[in-house]
């Protein structure tokens, strides 16, 4: 194509884009074209260098060489602010709000409508209600961030794009923390801001997604573009095999529970809520040993609650959690977080980053972290691996020779897990705040896998992971399963949950509504996530 010409026909154009850090290649030479109007999805596994690359569209990062051509012009930003002010915005996969405030004070911020320096509130509201009802983002405007659910959150971040005047915008994995029903209608937006002539540019690693809403879709895989394909000319399989390299599936054979012990029984466990309302309400369940026990349910139906009794991390108002110990049943009601992790229960949380990771710790020290007492350790920096000062610090109670055995065993099995769960960069020093999303998440399963529990409470497991990825977390869980661990899944992914749980529970409004087994309805699993019976 004549580069003139298309200049005059995209709206934004790649030409050559490189990106390094240091020896690392995070984009390399990287041609894309982005047409007005369009949804242009941007597909590629974990690391690949897809958020990267948005982020230099943002300003946020400074291409190390190549051009951007923006409605013809070539555009050279100096921050995120020119962006704004070029008709980009950007909503991230974790979201850039003040908590504290309600929502016209995140979406006006920066952006007051002042006079005499008293800002328009009234008008800003008008204005954003306009908005709302042009692209069907409803929302309370008066409610803290703190307040609303994150559904609510990602509509007051896209609000707060198209109040900047924003006509391309960039998604950055926008499903990853939304239930079933809130996809849908996420959807439904970027289809009305196609229409209305936004260009949208959606990051995500969900084919089915891609297939349901983009017109094209680039894919990148080590920092490169494979290539753009018009949607209707591809399939899944394609597209999959393109992105990983590789063909995969999630079909898995389930195999009969001949052994019925139970490992973990929750007896009439009712919970409250910080405000005093019922989230659990009188449940029992026996999870077996050795089985993959799903949680179906819509988000906000107890099912963190419940994890969290488990975890000792939430008061229970009534009832009793037993778990077995050495052979003996005893009651784990009312035991520290610590003593809990001692009874051999681990946990994946749903947010990695508050609660499942230090994100300026390094690979290596976030592996570590639950193996080793001594807060010595877990303020050890990098380079200080090799520092004898700090080793000696390291579990002060141990002599010096053990320490430096388990510095070295830990660096071995840190190694060896990076490699068997493909954690980009491989460089354990690497600090986990400089990781893609998906290798994040890698890094806690990585770790949660490994301590080896007996009973493994996984709360979206799979959350921003590429199918390759979620692929491989899944047949760990089940080779796990095969030596005996009991995986409680909790999940919104209906699919992953019928494909590899042995059994799943539906939860609906604080209760359990039944229990499956085997031969799992998509349509009834469905009805009753609704509450029908």
């Amino acid at each position: 194509m004549n580069f003139r010409l298309s200049l005059m026909q995209d709206i934004l154009i790649l030409d050559k884009v490189t990106k390094r850090y240091g020896d690392f290649i995070a984009n390399d030479n990287i041609c894309i074209r982005f047409k007005k109007g369009e949804i242009h999805a941007i597909l590629g596994e974990n690391g690949a260098g897809k958020t990267t690359l948005m982020k230099t569209i943002y300003g946020i990062h400074k291409p190390d060489s190549g051009q951007i051509f923006l409605r013809g012009h070539e555009l050279k930003l100096k921050d995120s602010s020119e962006s704004i002010r070029s008709g980009i915005g950007m909503v991230f996969q974790h979201f850039m709000l003040i908590p504290k405030f309600t929502a016209v004070q995140n979406i006006i911020l920066g952006y007051e409508d002042s006079k005499f320096g008293f800002i328009n509130y009234d008008h800003a509201k008008r204005r954003i209600l306009k908005l709302s009802e042009r692209y069907g983002l409803k929302i309370d405007t008066d409610k803290p961030i703190e307040n609303l659910s994150v559904g609510m959150g990602q509509k007051v971040e896209i609000l707060k794009v198209l109040y900047r005047n924003a006509d391309i915008i960039i998604f950055d994995e926008p499903t990853a923390v939304l239930t079933p029903n809130e996809i849908d209608e996420f959807m439904n937006v970027l289809k009305i801001l196609a229409v209305e002539g936004h260009t949208v540019i959606l990051i995500t690693h969900k084919i089915k997604e891609i297939k349901a809403v983009a017109q094209r879709c680039t894919i990148m895989r080590l920092g490169k573009v494979i290539g753009t394909f018009d949607i209707t000319k591809t399939d899944e399989g394609m597209l999959t095999k393109l992105m990983i390299g590789k063909e995969t599936s999630l079909d898995i054979s389930k195999r009969q529970i001949v052994d019925h012990t139970n490992i973990l029984e929750i007896r009439d466990l009712s919970v409250k809520d910080e405000r005093g309302v019922f989230k659990v309400k009188n449940i029992s369940l026996n999870l077996r040993e050795g089985e993959i026990f799903g949680i179906a349910g819509v988000e906000g139906s107890g099912q963190e609650e419940l994890v969290e009794a488990i975890l000792g991390v939430r008061d229970i108002f009534s009832g009793d959690i037993i778990k077995k110990v050495d052979g003996k049943f005893e009651s784990i009601k009312g035991l520290s977080v610590k003593q809990i992790i001692d009874r051999k229960i681990g946990h994946i949380p749903s947010d990695r980053q508050k609660h499942g990771l230090i994100l300026d710790f390094n690979i290596l020290q976030n592996i570590g972290i639950k193996s080793f007492d001594d807060v010595n350790y877990l303020k050890m920096k990098s380079s200080g691996i090799g520092n004898d000062k700090l080793k000696v610090k390291f579990l002060n109670t141990v002599k010096k020779q053990f320490v430096n055995f388990n510095l070295i065993l830990l660096k071995k099995i840190s190694e060896q897990l990076a490699a068997s769960f493909d954690i980009t960069p491989r460089d354990i020093l690497s600090k986990v705040k400089n990781l893609s999303g998906g290798n994040q998440q890698k890094v806690v399963v990585a770790r949660e896998i490994n301590l080896k529990p007996e009973v493994l409470l996984a709360v979206q497991p799979t959350r921003g992971l590429d199918v390759g990825a979620i692929e491989n977390i899944y047949k760990k869980f089940l080779a796990q399963r095969d030596e005996g661990m009991t995986v409680l899944l909790v999940s919104l992914e209906l699919d992953e949950l019928m494909s590899v749980c042995d059994r799943i529970a539906v939860m609906y409004n604080g209760g359990i509504v039944g229990v499956l087994e085997h031969n799992f309805d998509v349509g009834v699993i469905g009805k009753m996530m609704m509450g029908i019976v």
